[in-house]
């Protein structure tokens, strides 16, 4: 398996001005497929965050757009002040599918998606799995953003 981070994204955007900041993150792993022998089999999460700044909305506002047509969505109790989780998956040209949870707590809005896709012919994803990776990883930032 590789791990391929992206250099393209900048990891932090100091405050400035009445902005608050943010963070930004992601990593794509790649891998060859048993079943067509080709680097087809890819799994990535992508984090975003961003502090409220001043006299506007936090970001999450921005981000909680509501389901796209066919993907499934709700709320998880427990997690940050507010939040929601938006699922989809394809089975076409072979099985995929992305997981986005969404949090606001105080200051700060986490988003974090996680995306599998296989190749053909490959076992379907399980969207218990992906849900408890997404909602694992949205905890472990917030966890650690208070302790910062």
């Amino acid at each position: 398996m590789v791990l391929d981070p992206d250099p393209a994204d900048p990891p932090e955007n100091q405050p400035s001005g009445g902005y608050g900041g943010g963070l930004t993150c992601s990593l794509r792993y790649t891998s060859t497929s048993a079943t067509d022998g080709v680097a087809t089999n890819e799994a990535g999460i992508g984090v975003q965050v961003e502090f409220t700044s001043a006299g506007e909305p936090p970001a999450y506002d921005k981000w909680n757009t509501g389901p796209s047509k066919g993907w499934t969505a709700g709320t998880t109790a427990g997690l940050g002040t507010r939040n929601y989780w938006r699922a989809g998956a394809v089975t076409e040209p072979g099985p995929g599918a992305s997981y986005v949870v969404g949090v606001q707590d105080s200051n700060v809005s986490v988003e974090i998606q996680v995306a599998v896709h296989r190749a053909p012919g490959e076992a379907p994803l399980k969207m218990d799995d992906l849900s408890s990776i997404a909602q694992s990883q949205t905890r472990a930032v917030l966890d650690r953003l208070k302790k910062a």
